[in-house]
């Protein structure tokens, strides 16, 4: 293991028995922040729980880039072929680039259910 692994893995053993002392002293509510030590805990009681949420959630992910990279390479076939489209979707693009990704999050979530 070269020095800068070890360094790393150091740091990721500190930042994780921090947060366990910082829980147990604190007595920092379960549902507000659990020790690691709680969430192995539970992992390890109920792996087959999880390792269906886990599938299921790779599959929506999976599922979502593919949907993406569909939208996203058909959008630009139009554009490339339609050019006058593409003044349109421009505007439309900055726009929303420029105003608040807070101020645009509700119409982003209804416009993509």
């Amino acid at each position: 293991m070269s020095s800068s692994s070890a360094v790393a893995l150091l740091i990721v053993l500190l930042f994780f028995a921090l947060w366990e002392l910082g829980v147990r002293l604190r007595g920092t509510p379960v549902y507000l922040l659990p020790a690691p030590s709680r969430v192995i805990a539970v992992l390890l009681a109920h792996p087959g729980e999880f390792a269906s949420a886990s599938a299921l959630t790779l599959g929506e992910a999976a599922a979502g880039l593919i949907f993406g990279v569909l939208a996203g390479a058909l959008i630009a076939a139009l554009l490339t072929l339609r050019p006058g489209l593409e003044g349109g979707v421009m505007t439309l693009a900055i726009l929303l680039k420029s105003t608040q990704m807070v101020r645009t999050a509700p119409l982003r979530t209804i416009v993509m259910v």
